[in-house]
């Protein structure tokens, strides 16, 4: 589970099995966010005050997570999904 709070992810570093993997996001923030990992095709939307879910398979290797809402990455959201 990644949680969104003051425009950041935490953990900002998680870790996986390949295969299939779920991650749900809890949005505890203000503000719509989204988890996104262009490389898998993975888009979660999450809105303020809820818990969102996605399974996706995934393999070996290092993945980043953003959010896709304008600026938000830049305000460092962002993290590493590292799948062994």
């Amino acid at each position: 589970e990644v949680e969104t709070a003051t425009v950041a992810f935490v953990p900002k570093v998680l870790q996986a099995r390949s295969g299939q993997v779920t991650v749900a996001v809890r949005n505890r923030d203000l503000f719509w966010h989204t988890f996104t990992i262009d490389a898998l095709g993975v888009d979660i939307r999450a809105p303020v005050g809820r818990l969102r879910a996605a399974t996706f398979e995934a393999g070996p290797g290092p993945y980043t997570y953003y959010c896709r809402i304008p600026s938000h990455t830049i305000l460092g959201m962002r993290g590493t999904l590292t799948v062994t």
